[in-house]
């Protein structure tokens, strides 16, 4: 038998994996959950029983050059979450194997903090055909940016959610930077967007522009949205940004109406 099963999927993908998972629910092994977002533990603790999920996170860059064949752009290492039986063990074998992996006291302020990360110039690059660079380059939409980020920021203190630092990956210092003037704060933070995803696309610009019908934002940024709905924290910026490539995701609205057009988007957001 297996120590361990590894789950690392899209978000949309989840739900038509744990089905596939579920008649075998008894003889599955625990499951280390690296996905992003923060719906995909507890879905599988649903399908599968609170003893079979081990939360998890990555923050190493990956490629993809073809099908079969990635490579490792940028090694920054792996979060586990302390609370299973296996956490320990898997973050020694882990080690052993030269990945920096590290142990979290708390599960979900490990997955927020990731996906603090994940938020950044996502759906804007997505909406604007536009390279994280050049969103961060636009002063506007690096103000946008840093209101997104404060909304999740306050969700998460609405949740008692702490900002914790991950493998290679300063999150504390992100979440400072909200708090810095804009002029001190966006040359760090553009260098950082550039270089962050070593050297790939945002993730949803990838989906988008690939034609692949499906996004993750409803699972990042639509989580703020709607933790932030449970705890009474106003989450406008993240509802027009995820509203918005929804509509270009199932293809509502033409990739042509916001591609290149930060006012368009920008006016969007003041109007809602």
């Amino acid at each position: 038998p297996f120590d361990v099963a590894l789950f690392a999927l899209k978000s949309f993908d989840t739900p038509a994996a744990l089905e596939g998972l579920k008649p075998f629910a008894d003889k599955m092994p625990p499951v280390l959950c690296l996905s992003n977002g923060v719906s995909n533990e507890p879905a599988i603790a649903e399908a599968l029983g609170n003893d079979k999920v081990i939360y998890g996170t990555v923050t190493s860059a990956i490629g993809r050059r073809g099908a079969g064949d990635i490579v490792l752009e940028r090694l920054r290492g792996v979060g586990i979450a302390k609370g299973h039986v296996l956490s320990e063990k898997l973050n020694k074998e882990l080690n052993h194997a030269y990945l920096n992996s590290q142990l979290f006291e708390d599960a979900n302020s490990m997955k927020w903090s990731k996906m603090l990360t994940n938020l950044i110039a996502n759906p804007t690059s997505a909406i604007l055909d536009m390279t994280a660079g050049e969103v961060f380059a636009n002063k506007d939409l690096y103000k946008l940016e840093m209101e997104m980020l404060r909304e999740c920021l306050a969700v998460m203190e609405a949740q008692g959610l702490e900002v914790v630092n991950l493998p290679g990956t300063p999150v504390r210092a992100l979440a400072l930077a909200t708090k810095l003037p804009l002029w001190l704060s966006r040359p760090l933070l553009g260098r950082a967007a550039g270089t962050g995803r070593g050297g790939k696309m945002p993730s949803f610009h990838i989906d988008l522009h690939s034609g692949r019908g499906q996004s993750e934002v409803e699972y990042l940024h639509g989580a703020v949205v709607r933790a932030g709905e449970e705890f009474n924290v106003p989450t406008p910026v993240n509802k027009v940004l995820t509203e918005t490539l929804v509509a270009l995701t199932n293809k509502e609205i033409p990739l042509e109406e916001f591609a290149h057009k930060p006012e368009k988007l920008l006016s969007k957001v003041q109007n809602n």
